[in-house]
């Protein structure tokens, strides 16, 4: 629910939490959608450095793809791209907002209930950044083992995750169903 409110809310700031972003302007979210170049173009350069170049992929998917900010960056690089996040709110405002820039090659899909990552899309490249932190261990895990079977062969996955925070504790109790 947090991510619907600040769908609502603060839109921009919920993805980039940078006072400008609180109430941006028009010269603030179009800085706002080219930071997203500008972190797609690093993904590249890592590819790139393990000689992997993108046009040999035609296909990717952003989970957690807020306002489209990368999203509209990586559909440049491929014939079609997915993006999915678990607002509506920030889904309807990547949409106008590709919409002005005439960018057709995007689906994005809302994901309100787990169980729709049962049918994602088979694609070549998958991106996720700045989302799955947000969730315990468990769905991490969950999420990615989704994520990775969605990847066609020799696919990509270019994701971050967690690997430790001071005085973080997780404990998960299992219930067994009678």
């Amino acid at each position: 629910l947090q991510w619907i409110d600040l769908g609502k809310t603060k839109p921009y700031w919920s993805v980039l939490s940078h006072d400008k972003f609180v109430n941006p302007s028009s010269g603030d979210i179009k800085t706002f959608y080219e930071l997203g170049v500008v972190e797609f173009q690093f993904v590249i350069n890592v590819l790139r450095r393990l000689d992997i170049t993108l046009a040999d992929y035609s296909t990717c998917l952003e989970y957690g793809c807020g306002l489209g900010r990368v999203t509209q960056a990586m559909s440049r690089h491929f014939s079609h791209t997915y993006g999915y996040d678990i607002s509506n709110e920030h889904i309807e405002l990547a949409r106008n907002q590709l919409s002005k820039n005439e960018t057709n090659n995007i689906s994005f899909k809302l994901i309100s209930e787990l169980k729709e990552l049962d049918s994602l899309p088979k694609v070549d490249f998958f991106y996720s950044q700045l989302v799955l932190q947000h969730n315990p261990p468990s769905l991490i895990l969950y999420i990615l083992e989704k994520l990775f079977k969605s990847l066609n062969k020799n696919g990509i996955g270019y994701f971050q995750v967690p690997t430790y925070l001071s005085n973080y504790s997780f404990h998960h109790e299992f219930h067994k169903s009678t």
